[in-house]
């Protein structure tokens, strides 16, 4: 794997862990899940809403399809979702049905609401990554040229001659063409994953860092 590492540059992105149970093909939906398992205030949509103990004698009669993060954990490995459309759905329902059954402006729902942003956010670039791949896939399959290991060493010789302002509109090219390819651990650093960027879009940014380098050479020789 050819990695290369620079200050960060993009908003926060959490490391990618293995899944274990979790289908191929929905291992970020498994992440995305996680992260928001995690967030301290999603504790309330963690198991089903149990009614009967806090005596919400109506809410059975108001909430048709309950729905919890923890369900949609167990049917994640299960493998009950064909596609991450379908864990969305299931996501959704968890907001919908919190603030469909309690009062606006109460605590629960404006939580429901914070949380319900925050998936959207993070499902836009699960959904970007999968269609990446296909986009790659298809690629692959056009008779596209490929790339060999030492074209992706001196890719990653040649980024190194980037200014920071370079740098920072190659990290963006890459997020648009081949999100799956940066991995920002913390605040301080991205990873840029050079074997994870397709044959088609590294010759693509391959030119554009030539660009950029010959760009440079003529302005320091004007000087």
């Amino acid at each position: 794997m050819v990695r290369l590492k620079y200050p960060s540059l993009m908003s926060s992105r959490k490391k990618k862990t293995g899944s274990t149970n979790i289908p191929e093909g929905m291992e970020a939906c498994a992440d995305l899940l996680r992260v928001l398992s995690d967030k301290p205030e999603a504790d309330p949509f963690l198991e089903p809403v149990d009614w009967e103990r806090f005596n919400l004698l109506d809410y059975p009669k108001i909430i048709k399809t309950p729905m919890d993060l923890g369900t949609i954990q167990q049917n994640l490995e299960a493998g009950k979702y064909t596609d991450i459309n379908a864990f969305a759905v299931d996501v959704r329902l968890v907001w919908r049905n919190a603030m469909k059954y309690n009062v606006e402006g109460s605590q629960i729902y404006e939580t429901s609401e914070k949380l319900s942003k925050f998936f959207e956010k993070k499902f836009v670039k699960v959904a970007s990554k999968k269609n990446s791949s296909k986009r790659k896939r298809s690629a692959d399959n056009s008779g596209a040229a490929p790339v060999s290991r030492q074209d992706r060493l001196n890719f990653s010789k040649e980024v190194n001659k980037l200014n920071s302002n370079q740098l920072s509109e190659l990290v963006d090219r890459i997020e648009n063409k081949c999100p799956k390819a940066l991995n920002e651990e913390n605040d301080d650093e991205i990873e840029i994953e050079i074997n994870n960027i397709d044959s088609q879009t590294l010759l693509e940014l391959n030119k554009f860092v030539q660009e950029c380098i010959s760009s440079t050479t003529k302005g320091r020789r004007k000087v």
